[in-house]
């Protein structure tokens, strides 16, 4: 699967130097390749009990998007990798530490509102932030627990 993924990254790239007209499409759609690469990168390395590993995939998953707030709220980054972890809400709760780490806050943080919310399974704690955020996080947090009852 991985050489497939490489593959598709490789074609975006090349979509995106051939297609001026559509290259923000071809852009977001690499953006998203990246999050599913790097959800799946973060995954396993959280199977092998390697946070460090963990880190280095999210930091990357950040680093390789021209658009990272595309990225983050992927489905392969949202439903994927994120709502997964609310099975074990301790994992999930030092991936939320990562993320934080990280500087995920500086680009998704009614996602990470969201997270934090899902995993100590308080959605009440949303309301109190101001409208824009809190729409916005209970719109995440919506995508992460139906996606978590699957």
């Amino acid at each position: 699967m991985s050489g497939d993924l490489e593959a598709a990254g490789l074609e975006l790239q090349r979509a995106i130097t051939l297609d001026a007209k559509y290259r923000k499409y071809w852009q977001a759609q690499l953006d998203t390749l990246h999050a599913r690469r790097g959800a799946i990168a973060a995954t396993r390395a959280l199977g092998a009990g390697s946070f460090a590993e963990t880190r280095a995939a999210l930091e990357k998953l950040l680093a390789d998007a021209e658009d990272v707030p595309t990225a983050l709220v992927s489905q392969a980054f949202v439903e994927g990798f994120l709502s997964a972890l609310l099975a074990n809400p301790t994992q999930a709760a030092s991936v939320l530490g990562l993320l934080h780490g990280v500087g995920y806050d500086r680009h998704a943080r009614p996602l990470l509102l969201a997270f934090e919310a899902a995993i100590d399974g308080k959605p009440e704690l949303l309301d109190a932030l101001e409208p824009e955020t809190r729409n916005a996080a209970k719109r995440m947090y919506q995508r992460l627990t139906k996606a978590a009852k699957r």
